[in-house]
C-alpha cells in the first residue's frame, strides 16, 4: 500500500520548509540555511531530529527541529545527534533517503556541489522526497516494501533537476506534491 496523504504532507512540508529558511518565524531571523548546507553532518542531524520526533509521535516535529538548531555549538555541529537510533523501518528508510540527499551518496552521484544550489528554495529540494513517498510502498505494519526502488527513483529525480536526465520517464502519480 501507498503512504498516506498526511504522511507524505509530513515529510514533503518539513522539507520545504528547512529549505525556505525557516520552519517557523522564530527560525527566520537566523540565517542557518546556508550555513546548514555546507556542512552535510549537520544538515543531517536535522533530518534524524524530525525522524526522531515523528516516531515519538511528537505533535509538532518542527519544533524539535527548530530547538536543534537554535540551540546549536557550532563547533560540535558535526558530531552525530543520535548514535543508536531506536526507530522504525520506515524512518529508517526516510533517514537513508536524506543521508544519500545530504552527503550525495546515492546509488549514481550528483555534481559535487548541487546541494549548495538548494539555499532558499524549498520548492527545488520537494520534488525528490515527493518522488519518494510517492514510490514507496508499505505493509500493513508500515514497513517499507520496495526500499531500494524508491531510493533510485529520487535519485533519478534529482538528476533531472541537476540536468543531467535519466533515460527512465515519470508516472504523473511519481511526481504528484503536497507542496506547489
Amino acid at each position: 500500500m501507498k503512504l498516506s496523504i498526511e504522511k507524505k504532507r509530513e515529510i514533503q512540508f518539513f522539507v520545504y520548509y528547512l529549505f525556505n529558511g525557516g520552519l517557523t518565524p522564530k527560525l527566520k531571523e537566523f540565517n542557518y540555511l546556508h550555513w546548514l548546507l555546507s556542512n552535510p553532518k549537520a544538515l543531517y542531524n536535522c533530518f534524524v531530529v524530525f525522524a526522531t520526533a515523528c516516531e515519538n509521535n511528537n505533535p509538532n516535529p518542527n519544533s524539535e527541529v527548530e530547538n536543534f538548531i537554535i540551540n546549536l555549538d557550532k563547533t560540535s555541529f558535526n558530531t552525530t545527534v543520535v548514535d543508536n537510533l531506536d526507530i522504525s523501518d520506515f524512518w529508517r528508510d526516510f533517514l537513508e533517503l536524506a543521508r544519500c540527499f545530504c552527503f550525495n551518496d546515492f546509488p549514481i552521484p550528483i555534481l559535487d556541489e548541487y546541494i549548495q544550489g538548494l539555499e532558499g528554495c524549498g520548492t527545488d529540494a520537494v520534488p525528490i522526497f515527493a518522488v519518494w513517498t510517492n514510490v514507496l510502498e508499505i505493509d500493513e505494519k508500515s514497513k517499507p516494501t520496495n526500499s531500494k526502488y524508491a531510493l533510485i527513483r529520487a535519485n533519478e529525480r534529482i538528476k533531472l533537476w541537476d540536468e543531467i536526465g535519466t533515460s527512465t520517464k515519470f508516472e504523473d502519480h511519481e511526481l504528484e506534491q503536497e507542496i506547489y
